[in-house]
C-alpha cells in the first residue's frame, strides 16, 4: 500500500489539475485509474460511499458538500473518486472537466488533501 505522503501529493496534484482552467482532459485521464488502484482504491461503482452518505452526495457537488467535512477515511474518498471518474468516463458519457464533474472532482480532491495532509502530520 502506498504512503499517505504519496496518496497526499496525489490528491494536491489532481485538485490542481481541476481548478486550472486549462487542464484537459488528457491531463486527467492519462494514468489516472492505474494511480488510484497503486493506492488501494477500488472501483465499486460507489457503492460503499452511497451506502455510507447517500448516492447523491456520490454523483452531485450540491450533496457532496453537504457532507464532505464528515469524511475522514482516505479509502473510501479514494474509491469514491475511482468510481465517480469510471462513472463520469465510462457510463455517462460527460466531460471530467465540465460545469457537472470538475466541481464534484474538486470538493473531493480538496477534502482527500486535507485528510492525507492531517494523518502525514499526525505521524511526524
Amino acid at each position: 500500500m502506498a504512503e499517505m505522503s504519496e496518496i497526499h501529493d496525489f490528491a494536491v496534484k489532481y485538485h490542481s489539475l481541476y481548478v486550472n482552467p486549462q487542464t484537459t482532459n488528457f491531463d486527467v485521464k492519462d494514468g489516472f485509474a492505474e494511480q488510484c488502484l497503486a493506492f488501494g482504491f477500488e472501483m465499486d461503482c460507489g457503492n460503499r460511499f452511497i451506502a455510507t452518505f447517500s448516492s447523491g452526495a456520490f454523483y452531485e457537488n450540491k450533496e457532496l458538500n453537504k457532507v464532505i467535512d464528515d469524511i475522514d477515511d482516505v479509502q473510501l474518498l479514494g474509491s469514491a473518486i475511482l468510481s465517480h471518474w469510471r462513472y463520469v468516463t465510462h457510463w455517462s458519457c460527460s466531460d471530467l472537466l465540465g460545469e457537472k464533474h470538475r466541481p464534484w472532482f474538486i470538493t473531493a480532491f480538496g477534502r482527500l488533501a486535507v485528510i492525507t495532509e492531517e494523518t502525514v502530520l499526525a505521524a511526524i
